[in-house]
C-alpha cells in the first residue's frame, strides 16, 4: 500500500485595519482642524479573520509620536481593547506652530503569532492643520469693577509671544504693550 501526504502550508489571511473619525472633518481626504490645546482623536481596529492563536499588535510610525521631535504636542496612542479586534485610541492636539502644514499620522499592526507569513498593514490618517487664529473680545469697561476691566487677545495654544499695539482712527499709536494687556 502507498500512502500520500500532502502538506498544506497553513493559511494566514492579513489582518484588516481601518479607522473610525468619530466626527473629525474631512475634506479633501484629509482631516481638517484648527490648532488647540484639547486633543482630536480617533479609533483604529486591528482585526484578524484567523481568529485561533492571533496576537495582534499595532504601532504608531513617523516622528510624530516622539515626544522628543516636536515642538508641541505629540501623538499618542492608548489602547482600549486588547485581543480580537485589538482597538486602540489615536489622539494629537496641533499647536500654532503646526498651522498650514499637513501630518500623516501611521498606523500600522500585523498578527505575530506568525510572523513570518504576515505582512504589515497600516492605516494612514492626513491631519491638514488650519490657520493660527487669535481671539479678540469686542468690548471692555475699565472702570475698576473687575469685570473686562482688561483688554486682552486670547491666543491659541503655540503663541508664546506678541506685540500688541493698540491705533486710533487716524493711525496714531495709543498703546503698546508686550503681555497684550490694555487697561
Amino acid at each position: 500500500d502507498t500512502v500520500y501526504v500532502r502538506l498544506i502550508p497553513p493559511q494566514n489571511q492579513q489582518p484588516i485595519i481601518y479607522s473610525e473619525l468619530g466626527g473629525l472633518p474631512v475634506i479633501g481626504g484629509q482631516v481638517e482642524v484648527e490648532p488647540r490645546s484639547e486633543p482630536y482623536c480617533y479609533r483604529v481596529f486591528l482585526d484578524d479573520p484567523d481568529t485561533a492563536n492571533t496576537e495582534l499588535t499595532l504601532e504608531g510610525l513617523g516622528r510624530i509620536f516622539d515626544e522628543f521631535w516636536r515642538y508641541g504636542t505629540f501623538a499618542t496612542m492608548e489602547v482600549v481593547q486588547e485581543g480580537n479586534p485589538l482597538i486602540v485610541d489615536v489622539c494629537w492636539a496641533p499647536s500654532c506652530y503646526d498651522s498650514l502644514q499637513t501630518f500623516d499620522i501611521v498606523i500600522c499592526g500585523q498578527d505575530e503569532s506568525r510572523c513570518a507569513l504576515g505582512d504589515s498593514v497600516c492605516d494612514t490618517v492626513t491631519f491638514s492643520i488650519l490657520p493660527c487664529s487669535i481671539q479678540i473680545q469686542n468690548v471692555f469697561s475699565p472702570n475698576g469693577d473687575g469685570i473686562n476691566d482688561d483688554f486682552v487677545p486670547f491666543a491659541q495654544q503655540g503663541v508664546d509671544f506678541y506685540n500688541f499695539q493698540i491705533f486710533d482712527r487716524w493711525g496714531v499709536q495709543v498703546h503698546q504693550s508686550e503681555d497684550g494687556r490694555w487697561d
